[in-house]
């Protein structure tokens, strides 16, 4: 939020009627910027002849956006760190971890950045359950209850892993990841299937039991590369029915 003491409020007619941002709070004797109608213009410091309003802009972590009764708070804290991969920024601005496994590798092939990938993935193993379950979705949403979404993490983190070889930071949230992992391995059933009891996903109806998109390979060695084909199964009139396979898919695991 941008102040100026009261005093300065004469200076209040070198700024256009349509800024109205800008307002007097005469209990606190200052005049006040509200953070919804800024427009990050900095007009108002520029035409202020005494200086007494200043500017600087909020980091991207502190730009979340909250649905409220009505609108919406663009000032919600979705990370710590200097920057944060999230939704799009016209979107609602937080962190999903489903999101990572197209953003992560974007924003490495085309910025070269991780450090945002890092603080996108800390957040969700922050918020990490006793149980071991990460949420969908970080603040100031904090959802839980997707199978597939958590699974997202684990392969974002070993994407950021690939991308960085951060290895002080992985050994950190090890524990953590063998805990998410732990959570996910007890849900396969005797068929080698994931029975999904966490159905929350973006546009993917109708999941539970063994009915999602993903599965799990326990014959994996760490620091290796697997590539797998893979078909979804879903419930129709006529019974269960598979879909084509898809294209080769390499999966690396991280080394213990």
């Amino acid at each position: 939020m941008i102040s100026a003491p009261l005093r300065k409020r004469r200076k209040y007619q070198y700024f256009r009627p349509s800024y109205h941002a800008i307002s007097s709070d005469k209990a606190r004797q200052r005049i006040v910027v509200n953070p919804q109608l800024c427009v990050g213009c900095g007009a108002c410091t520029t035409v202020c002849p005494t200086g007494a309003l200043g500017y600087s802009y909020p980091r991207p972590p502190d730009q979340g956006r909250k649905l409220l009764a009505t609108g919406w708070d663009n000032t919600a804290v979705v990370s710590g760190g200097s920057s944060v991969l999230t939704d799009a920024a016209k979107r609602d601005r937080t962190v999903w971890s489903g999101d990572l496994g197209i953003s992560a590798a974007v924003g490495y092939v085309s910025t070269a950045d991780t450090l945002s990938v890092k603080n996108a993935l800390q957040r969700l193993y922050d918020s990490q359950k006793a149980s071991g379950e990460l949420p969908y979705s970080g603040p100031p949403f904090d959802l839980y209850g997707s199978d597939t979404y958590h699974l997202w993490t684990l392969i974002g983190t070993a994407s950021y892993y690939q991308y960085s070889h951060d290895n002080a930071w992985l050994a950190s949230e090890w524990a953590n990841y063998r805990k998410a992992m732990a959570f996910s391995l007890g849900k396969v059933d005797a068929d080698g299937m994931l029975s999904v009891t966490g159905t929350a996903d973006w546009a993917r109806a109708g999941q539970g039991g063994q009915n999602i998109r993903t599965a799990i390979d326990r014959n994996v060695e760490p620091g290796k590369a697997y590539r797998y084909r893979v078909y979804a199964v879903r419930p129709t009139p006529q019974g269960p029915r598979g879909t084509g396979v898809s294209n080769v898919i390499t999966v690396p695991v991280p080394r213990e």
